[in-house]
């Protein structure tokens, strides 16, 4: 489509989604994702049509509507410490610092965290995570497209996984979010067997709150048999029963918990988005393992 031909359509859509009180953040997805559905095609969020989209919204937005805040914090634990994880709000491509993305820890600390590739690997892995998710989050959100009951236990796993944060970087990291974490794994799974369509809520109440049965089924529906090996780290997160009991929880198992809440959900939003910041680490990541020798 030419320029002027693409400039016209968002004038429309831009009056469109103004009509619907879409929010400035949202718009450049919901464009992307309406003119993909309009011209039949599909759009990478980082193609020449997906920067113009994204360069026009940033043009005729208020000022720092694109820019403002972080689309996202996440934690991260390392050497007895919860430090946070922020994921900046962008639009169009710009250039990720992983090592920027954590707040508030020493030099030193950051060093010792970078100094052998096991240790910074683990952490890159960790935060293409909490990238796909952080950008990816709010366009799963705004599809309207997805399975409605999907949408809903989708939006409420990011509401626990979000509380579980909270809890999580106080200066004394509370216990309760194990249980946010517990929750978050259990919706997210039903979240992606709606999505797929092998879910409804009659279904989920089948269901109830057996995350053992949801793990089955999300590797028979989605084929990811590597996910057959994750059943043990379940066994870190309470019962349901346990809801209104008090929590006590060593900061590992917390870590864990979160760990594995966060891959599910940036997983599924990698699945129903073009965001996948994952597979460019895990192709630095091979590129830089050791080849084996003749």
């Amino acid at each position: 489509m030419h320029s002027t031909d693409l400039e016209s359509w968002l004038v429309k859509a831009n009056a469109q989604l103004r009509t619907e009180d879409v929010p400035h953040r949202q718009r450049p997805f919901e464009a992307i994702r309406r003119f993909a559905k309009e011209s039949e095609t599909s759009i990478d969020l980082f193609s020449d049509t997906g920067k113009r989209i994204f360069a026009w919204f940033k043009e005729h937005a208020p000022e720092g509507a694109h820019a403002l805040g972080s689309a996202y914090e996440s934690v991260y634990y390392f050497d007895s410490v919860f430090w946070v994880v922020s994921v900046p709000i962008v639009f169009g491509t710009v250039s990720l610092d992983a090592r920027d993305s954590i707040l508030d820890m020493p030099t030193s600390t950051k060093a010792a965290l970078f100094e052998t590739a096991h240790l910074s690997w683990d952490y890159l892995i960790y935060w293409a995570d909490c990238v796909d998710y952080g950008q990816g989050s709010a366009e799963v959100l705004a599809n309207k497209t997805l399975d409605e009951f999907g949408g809903q236990m989708y939006a409420a796993a990011d509401e626990e996984l979000r509380a579980a944060t909270l809890l999580l970087r106080q200066h004394r990291p509370q216990a309760r979010a194990l249980m946010n974490c517990r929750n978050a794994t259990e919706m997210f799974f039903k979240a992606y067997l709606a999505f797929k369509g092998q879910l409804n809520e009659k279904a989920a109440r089948q269901i109830n709150h057996d995350l053992k049965t949801a793990l089955a089924l999300f590797i028979q529906v989605s084929g990811f048999k590597d996910w057959q090996g994750v059943e043990e780290k379940l066994q870190v997160l309470p019962d349901i029963r346990e809801r209104y009991d008090g929590f006590k929880a060593a900061n590992t198992d917390l870590a864990t918990a979160f760990a594995f809440a966060q891959s599910l959900g940036a997983l599924i939003t990698r699945e129903f988005t073009a965001c996948n910041m994952m597979a460019r680490v895990m192709l630095e990541y091979e590129s830089a393992a050791p080849k084996p020798k003749n």
